[in-house]
């Protein structure tokens, strides 16, 4: 009894001290150059090290040599390094957490008060990086988020989140993730409102002189964007 009460202790300490990530950071998050891990030993503490990827996406440890960490998920790397490490120990569980994160960027752009670059940091969503850039404004469409995402082939890919639901359809969808990753393309469009008060700015306000407004008078009033 004591045994398995010790064992349950020793897992929440290890828990506590960041000896591992989330299954759902694990799967989606993939590493980046510039990233700082920490790569942590189980049963071998000797061997805890901490490494940053470098520019060409690798990373040297000690009795295996030059691991490719760029582009994979932490749980990937993870599984690799108990395999390369298995001839050498004799149970070599492993454990990596992402430290700092690079300087790595997404795009926000549409109808934010301000469109630019946001800077990734940490486990950012799509949105935060909306709020991050001022958020929507009146005229935004957070039902209809374009997030358009590199492919592993490189080719852009085009999704449609739902923002402001109980349910996002971006928490339904796994293939997406909660989370931004770099180089994503995030445009909020406008409402049906907006276009339409600009249809009628363009086409009508425009179009009807001043002296025959008599009776039209409130196509010059501004329209209320819900």
């Amino acid at each position: 009894m004591c045994y398995w009460r010790g064992l349950r202790i020793a897992a929440f300490l290890l828990a506590v001290a960041g000896w591992g990530q989330t299954k759902e950071t694990d799967d989606i998050y993939r590493l980046q150059p510039g990233d700082g891990i920490e790569i942590k030993f189980y049963f071998n503490p000797e061997l805890n090290d901490t490494a940053l990827i470098r520019p060409d996406g690798r990373i040297a440890l000690p009795l295996i040599g030059e691991v490719v960490a760029g582009g994979r998920t932490v749980a990937d790397v993870s599984r690799e390094l108990e395999q390369r490490f298995a001839p050498e120990l004799k149970n070599p569980k492993v454990s990596i957490a992402v430290r700092t994160f690079s300087s790595q960027r997404v795009f926000v752009g549409g109808e934010v008060n301000r469109a630019g670059t946001v800077t990734i940091a940490g486990n950012l969503t799509v949105l935060d990086a909306i709020m991050d850039a001022g958020g929507s404004r009146r005229t935004g469409d957070l039902s209809r988020v374009v997030l358009i995402r590199k492919s592993k082939s490189d080719a852009p890919e085009r999704h449609v989140l739902r923002l402001n639901g109980e349910k996002s359809a971006l928490a339904q969808r796994s293939d997406i993730g909660m989370r931004v990753q770099p180089f994503d393309l995030i445009l909020v469009p406008e409402t049906k409102t907006a276009r339409m008060d600009r249809w009628v700015d363009q086409t009508i306000r425009q179009m009807i002189p001043a002296n025959l407004s008599a009776g039209f008078s409130y196509l010059f009033n501004p329209l209320v964007v819900q």
